[in-house]
């Protein structure tokens, strides 16, 4: 008998854990702007810019669906793995991606889930970071730099409820 490779096998996303993971809410926004029916290219080039998504890869597969809608070509995972060449990791993951889309009811709910995950998750990055920067002027006695950095850091918790 000969066992079947499973080594590459990936689960399937459920949409639950979009809301909770970035980078299960960037193959997903992947998946959904896989589908070549709606504007959902559009929807991401307005509501997310390329530097708020952390994956290269998947900021690479964006960027390039958003290039072949501006070109007016057809947007399909063939093509895009033709671009991106076998064994690559972004080929990986538009698979991966492929097989989430068959999952999404509503894509475009979904579409907006994943970016609000991906705006939140960065959000969150960044609070940590002024955080730490708190620590490292207060320690240095720089008050100055400190009240800057509260005021920053407060406006942030605002926008992140």
């Amino acid at each position: 008998k000969v066992r079947p490779d499973l080594s590459l096998r990936r689960s399937i996303i459920v949409p639950a854990e979009i809301k909770r993971d970035a980078k299960k809410a960037e193959i997903a926004m992947l998946a959904v702007l896989l589908d070549g029916s709606g504007n959902y290219a559009d929807i991401v080039r307005r509501a997310l810019p390329l530097e708020e998504i952390k994956s290269s890869s998947v900021r690479d597969i964006v960027n390039m669906i958003l290039l072949l809608r501006r070109e007016n070509k057809e947007i399909n995972a063939a093509r895009l793995m033709n671009h991106f060449g076998s064994g690559s990791e972004a080929t990986s993951l538009i698979s991966e991606a492929v097989n989430v889309l068959d999952s999404l009811d509503d894509k475009e709910k979904a579409l907006y889930d994943c970016i609000l995950r991906i705006k939140k998750d960065n959000i969150k990055d960044r609070l940590t970071m002024i955080q730490e920067a708190i620590r490292m002027a207060h320690s240095q006695k720089d008050e100055v730099k400190v009240k800057e950095l509260v005021a920053e850091y407060n406006s942030l918790v605002r926008l992140n409820k």
